[in-house]
């Protein structure tokens, strides 16, 4: 302002046209019309502006999860991962491999994922029936130890033994015992 103030009086002592010294008021009253309009101008570009950059982040967020074969709602499926920015899914039997797909970190009931290869390994020794229905890997990561059995078995030591009674459901540790018989 005081820039002006000097270039003004240099003006004016030149007499230079325009530079004329007036008053406050005259000033206002002159120019709060063309300050005003040009204010309320630049607030409607600053508005448009935003709204066209808010329309284009949405477009843009839509083509990439179109790209990335996600759903509408962006909910990574389960089974699968993001790798490198493309949806993958997780290896056979694995409900959630969190960004590896080769390294699974949970499976399917009746299996556990195994620490080694990151797949998941089956709960049994058994490929033909499911006798345990949880477990988990072993310290010595050979083989997995049982938490949970199917009817007819019980729970010894980390593993599924059988009932020893016929059509008994439930037995006692001592398998001998039945506790309930298989409905039917």
């Amino acid at each position: 302002m005081i820039w002006e103030l000097i270039l003004n009086r240099k003006m004016r002592k030149l007499k230079i046209e325009g530079f004329q010294k007036i008053s406050e008021e005259t000033r206002r009253s002159s120019y709060s019309k063309k300050y005003a309009s040009c204010g309320c101008l630049s607030f409607v570009a600053y508005v448009l502006i935003l709204l066209l950059g808010l329309v284009l982040v949405q477009t843009r967020n839509e083509a990439l999860k179109d790209a990335l074969g996600l759903p509408a709602d962006g909910v990574v499926p389960i089974g699968s991962t993001i790798e490198f920015g493309v949806l993958v899914n997780c290896s056979d039997n694995c409900l959630n491999c969190d960004g590896d797909s080769t390294q699974c970190r949970e499976c399917v009931k009746g299996m556990y994922p195994s620490s080694q290869d990151g797949l998941c390994q089956d709960c049994d020794e058994y490929d033909d029936q499911t006798i345990c229905h949880d477990c988990q890997e072993r310290e010595d990561k050979k083989g997995a130890d049982c938490n949970e059995c199917s009817e007819g078995y019980v729970l010894e030591d980390g593993y599924c033994k059988a009932c020893k009674i016929d059509r008994c459901a439930d037995c006692s540790t001592r398998l001998e015992e039945c506790n309930a018989c298989i409905k039917g």
